[in-house]
């Protein structure tokens, strides 16, 4: 059973940035579940994973003999010994840190770029249009279906140039994913725009059954996925930059 201090645990989290050492892969997911695994470079018994390497009974649970990984990678350093050596584990390791160390001191530099003014109209931006970006982070698999008439009125206005450039910030990075949000918004809009009747209710919209409504359904879908996924991206970065400035 492993037994970490919480000294040692701070460490290894903080040290490896909340991503597996060998995939980079984040470990804690949207949710905030801890997928995150604090795994044994030395085993603490003589007949596990590289357990025949001498170590000191108080080192075993310490930060230099542990390694943060996905369960994957867990699995395969503890499957394949001759591979995933104690002296690969620690040089992945150590690599991993050290990049990132590197994103870190960077975003600290960064964090002089963004003005005042720039954050706020980010965060104006972002809140504006809360109820499109919801919509398709959530349910992007289903928006050639259905879309509620109040995320499609964003939609309509965020694709309307004047209106847009209103929620410009002045700053080229966050421009960049503004322009990427915006652009693939509008390839969006062009793409179902004529497609759909308003139904009954008048809380939404639903295709044009005219054609086979599940070919119909899957054309739009397959042209759509790439704007929606632009939008995605562009938007987490935002949120990023939002989150550590």
């Amino acid at each position: 059973m492993i037994s970490i201090s919480v000294r040692d645990r701070k460490l290894l989290w903080s040290n490896s940035g909340n991503r597996c050492a060998i995939c980079n892969t984040e470990l804690i997911d949207k949710y905030n579940n801890i997928i995150g695994e604090e795994a044994h470079i030395i085993s603490s018994k003589p007949n596990g994973p590289r357990g025949d390497t001498p170590i000191a009974q108080s080192e075993i649970d310490s930060y230099k003999n542990l390694i943060l990984l996905c369960p994957t990678h867990h699995a395969e350093i503890d499957k394949n010994v001759d591979y995933w050596t104690v002296e690969k584990l620690k040089e992945t390791k150590k690599i991993h840190e050290e990049k990132v160390k590197i994103v870190l001191d960077n975003t600290n530099i960064r964090h002089n770029m963004f003005e005042k003014e720039d954050l706020e109209k980010l965060k104006y931006f972002l809140d504006s249009f809360n109820n499109l970006f919801t919509y398709i982070i959530d349910s992007w698999s289903e928006i050639a279906h259905r879309m509620p008439s109040d995320v499609l009125n964003e939609l309509d206005f965020i694709t309307e140039a004047s209106c847009y450039n209103g929620f410009r910030a002045y700053n080229i990075e966050i421009n960049k994913y503004q322009d990427i949000i915006f652009n693939n918004c509008r390839y969006l809009n062009e793409e179902t725009i004529g497609t759909y009747i308003y139904d009954g209710a008048n809380d939404g919209i639903v295709f044009d059954f005219d054609r086979n409504r599940n070919a119909y359904i899957g054309d739009v879908k397959n042209n759509i996925e790439p704007y929606l996924r632009n939008i995605i991206e562009a938007y987490f970065k935002l949120k990023e930059i939002l989150e550590y400035n």
